[in-house]
């Protein structure tokens, strides 16, 4: 019986020979795509979209019920696919051979089949409107996997794997095992963890294991100062050399174009564009806290913002400010080390407050009335922190807290958990405050390495603890679980 010209056919067991495998090898190489992602040519993974992967298996599902709608497949299937996925994927080399086989198969399949579908008698008719409706839905299913989580850079770069304690651990490799520190903490919007060290590079971990990223990856520098996830996903990374950019694909260096009148730097030990601490406004502007001073990057353009209330810097003359924080009404608040209390932008104008003396631990205790802006909590108070303790201001007043109160000296790090207690890192520990009673966190508790440089709150009432020595401790409520051991 010879096949009509018209668009419609009808259905044989011919036709579902062909389909059914058709639409199982497209579901499949889907999965395949999902689970190992297209990399790009330095090696790092390419953000995947909603779209992409449920379009993959559209295009394979309309070639395998192609025959069913209209006439015989006549492409070489097998040779397309094999192609595709040797272009989009660089792994799993056993694998790909048995899907291209399977293809193979399949395409021997329908050649064998065509004379078939020539001779089985024709009973039924599925009009374009069934057709196409049964393709949506395969759509929206293959599409209905959630949102993509954030790529992380492939597995080329640096991993640290090893399982000790029945979890996996961040493995030092470089440098000496007194020196650095876990500088910074962000969970991402895909919920992944990125740690900040000395000398060490980045880290991401996915819940399963530890990657570290080092220079030769894409990175600027080695150490890591800050890390910032900006309202589009992007993360920002603050190193000792300047600004690297992760975009979901890959690690970009970001330039500051620094002023022609912009002093010496004379400092021979320094002589890098360090950045120090990164953050986002209200307006979506970037603000940069440097070694070359401050800087407002607004998508477009780099603008310098003069701090000319404050003294010199710590490392040069141009690093007034060390840290910046955004209060809820949109003040702009600046501190460093060189600083006589802390500076406020209302937009406008700078206005200095002057902060009380603090005194910092020690045989030959030192004076400090300088201060780095940290948090606002959700009473409205604005905390600050140095060396000899820290500072709640209300809105009008500074009250004073140091280690005679609870604090663990020197004060690095100070956050607010979910509960309302506020949390502070230093050089003793941690320190607990529930507005009422400080509670000590210590080397008795488990906290082996004290000195506390970065602090996140977890899930369950957990927070993940980055200490001097690189260390990398979680939280669980009861006890300290180290996270980190040195590897020579």
């Amino acid at each position: 019986m010879q096949r009509t010209g018209s668009w419609r056919s009808q259905v044989t067991p011919a036709h579902v020979c062909i389909a059914v495998p058709g639409v199982a090898l497209a579901c499949y190489a889907s999965f395949f795509h999902y689970q190992y992602p297209v990399r790009t040519s330095r090696g790092l993974a390419a953000s995947t979209s909603g779209f992409s992967l449920p379009l993959s298996t559209i295009v394979l599902t309309m070639s395998a019920l192609y025959p069913c709608l209209k006439r015989p497949l006549v492409t070489d299937t097998a040779v397309v696919l094999c192609d595709y996925f040797a272009a989009t994927s660089n792994v799993m080399e056993l694998r790909r051979s048995k899907i291209c086989r399977s293809l193979q198969r399949y395409n021997r399949l329908i050649s064998s089949q065509k004379a078939a579908m020539t001779i089985c008698p024709m009973k039924k008719y599925y009009s374009p409107t069934q057709a196409f409706a049964f393709l949506a839905i395969l759509f929206w299913v293959s599409a209905c996997n959630g949102p993509a989580a954030k790529d992380l850079p492939a597995e080329q770069a640096g991993e640290s794997n090893k399982v000790a304690d029945g979890h996996p651990k961040l493995i030092k490799t470089i440098g000496n095992p007194r020196y650095g520190n876990v500088n910074c903490i962000l969970q991402d919007k895909a919920g992944n963890l990125w740690f900040g060290t000395t000398e060490n590079g980045l880290y991401a971990y996915d819940g399963k294991s530890f990657r570290q990223f080092l220079v030769a990856d894409g990175l600027n520098s080695n150490s890591i100062n800050d890390i910032l996830e900006d309202k589009d996903g992007n993360i920002w990374i603050g190193t000792k050399d300047g600004i690297c950019l992760y975009n979901g694909k890959k690690f970009v260096e970001i330039q500051i174009p620094l002023p022609k009148n912009l002093s010496l730097n004379k400092n021979k030990f320094y002589q890098t564009h360090s950045v120090y601490d990164i953050m986002q406004d209200k307006a979506n502007k970037l603000w940069f806290a440097t070694i070359d001073g401050i800087y407002v990057y607004d998508g477009k353009s780099f603008t310098p913002f003069i701090l000319d209330e404050a003294a010199s810097g710590i490392l040069t003359n141009n690093d007034k400010a060390e840290r910046i924080f955004e209060d809820k009404a949109g003040n702009i608040w600046f501190g460093g080390r060189t600083n006589k209390g802390v500076y406020r932008y209302d937009g406008k104008a700078v206005t200095n407050l002057k902060l009380k003396e603090l005194f910092q631990d020690g045989p030959k205790p030192k004076a400090h009335n300088w201060a780095w802006p940290q948090l606002q909590d959700k009473a409205g108070n604005i905390w600050f922190s140095n060396w000899g303790g820290a500072y709640r201001y209300d809105g009008k007043s500074f009250v004073s807290f140091t280690k005679e109160d609870g604090m663990p000296g020197a004060v690095t790090r100070i956050i607010e958990d979910k509960k309302g207690n506020i949390w502070f890192g230093g050089a003793t520990g941690l320190s607990r405050y529930d507005g009422k009673i400080f509670t000590p966190f210590t080397k008795k508790d488990g906290l082996i390495n004290p000195w506390v440089w970065s602090i996140l709150e977890g899930t369950s009432e957990s927070f993940w603890v980055g200490t001097r020595e690189t260390g990398l401790y979680l939280y669980d409520g009861e006890k300290f679980i180290a996270y980190s051991e040195y590897k020579r």
